[in-house]
């Protein structure tokens, strides 16, 4: 992992707090990498999280492979209030003093604005050590709608403190900068840090496809055939509708998501639909998923893992296997891991026009956008996609994913730490 001048010579091994209350989903994900990039740096590794929650999430095998790791240990902060979410900077202070971390990672900020808040007007409340934040999802306040007028606005200010964790856009416009809550924030979000380089840091999103770019490149070979069982089963059904259009779904399902309107597309467009993770039929859908299944299943077009699938292989093989990816998320403004996944595979993405995932299919040419919410455009914007993808090219799709190589990963993960220089590269406008 680690490379000859990258980020210059470890000079001093630090002991690194990843504060992560949450374990479920992408949480792994995130803890594992910095986790490791860190263990190759030669820097030890404190994991915080809530463990009576964790006891009920599924765990990856990477990240349980992680806790085995010499220099990496777990804490409990189920105590914590609201099982560390909600934590105070005397609880969070006592930790990191406990621990004796030189350096903390609150690894999903946008859940701790309180505590960094926390940090404000109160001399010697600061957290010690070098305090560094990760923010996922707070900074798509830029692609809402406008701030209220200064009158409501005001009005709010009279009920401070109880209510600003609810107001991302004071935090990060005002708060952040002006206050030094953090020694360095880190931020999903490139045209989020383009605009405000003196605040963030760029911080490349994560997806698992990543974590596989060296094992191929040493083995020679390929993860696309992965998937275990999955995987086989895949295999046969695509054989077996070879000349049919194909619908994909990666993950548990979720009306956010837009799980129930790709079902519905599948059905309208009389295309298979293959969904590799776990069902949940209890979701606030919009439309009804267990009957639409049915038809798919009547008609033969329908596959599903019915169930948690560890194996990243498998993500690799059902991209693999159709021409486009089309991600009907609801409301959703901020950068995807599966669209992500999905361009690994090289093929192209349908997603809603908003937020930071239409700036990036737009400025990239990674596929196309259409209207949210509107059933007819998606129709007609995916049957234009799918037909032009019978002769894709991946030449912007790999030019956009060299920004979110391995290398520009542990670049922006050890220049947060050590706090040396950003050197990670931020993806230009290609289109």
């Amino acid at each position: 992992m680690r490379r000859d001048g990258q980020a210059g010579s470890l000079t001093t091994r630090q002991r690194v707090l990843l504060y992560s209350p949450d374990l479920d989903g992408h949480r792994q994900v995130y803890c594992e990498r910095w986790a490791r990039v860190l263990l190759e740096r030669g820097h030890e590794i404190v994991i915080a999280a809530a463990l009576a929650r964790a006891a009920s999430v599924d765990q990856l095998p990477g990240f349980t492979s992680l806790l085995a790791e010499r220099h990496v240990r777990l804490v409990d902060v189920t105590s914590f209030r609201d099982h560390g979410a909600g934590s105070d900077v005397s609880e969070v202070g006592g930790l990191i003093t406990r621990v004796a971390a030189d350096v903390t990672v609150l690894l999903e900020a946008d859940d701790h604005l309180r505590l960094l808040c926390g940090q404000i007007g109160r001399r010697g409340r600061r957290l010690p050590g070098r305090r560094l934040g990760l923010f996922i999802r707070s900074t798509n306040y830029r692609y809402a709608k406008p701030p209220m007028p200064m009158r409501a606005r005001l009005g709010w200010l009279r009920r401070l403190p109880t209510d600003w964790p609810a107001w991302p856009r004071l935090f990060h416009e005002r708060l952040l900068p002006r206050r030094k809550l953090l020694d360095a924030a880190l931020c999903l979000d490139e045209y989020a840090v383009r605009a405000h380089r003196d605040t963030y840091r760029w911080m490349p999103d994560l997806y698992e496809s990543s974590r596989h770019e060296d094992s191929q490149a040493a083995e020679g070979g390929s993860v696309a055939a992965g998937g275990g069982d999955f995987g086989a089963k895949l295999r046969h059904f695509t054989a077996a509708h070879d000349d049919r259009e194909l619908l994909v779904y990666y993950g548990t399902a979720y009306a956010r998501r837009g799980y129930d309107t790709l079902l519905r597309l599948a059905v309208y467009r009389g295309a298979c639909f293959v969904h590799c993770g776990r069902r949940n039929d209890y979701d606030k859908y919009a439309f009804d998923v267990v009957g639409l299944r049915d038809r798919l299943r009547a008609r033969g077009d329908l596959l599903e893992s019915s169930g948690f699938v560890a194996d990243f292989g498998a993500a690799d093989a059902l991209f693999s296997a159709t021409r486009t990816v089309v991600l009907p998320y609801r409301n959703h403004l901020g950068s995807s891991g599966v669209m992500l996944q999905a361009l690994a595979a090289r093929r192209p993405v349908l997603v809603p026009d908003a937020g930071l995932m239409a700036a990036r299919v737009r400025d990239h040419g990674l596929g196309d956008t259409y209207r949210p919410s509107d059933w007819d455009d998606l129709r007609r914007r995916h049957e234009a996609l799918w037909s032009r993808a019978a002769e894709p090219d991946s030449v912007p799709i790999d030019r956009f994913l060299r920004h979110f190589s391995n290398e520009q990963v542990e670049r922006a993960i050890i220049a947060a730490v050590e706090g040396s220089a950003d050197i990670c590269r931020l993806p230009g406008r290609a289109v």
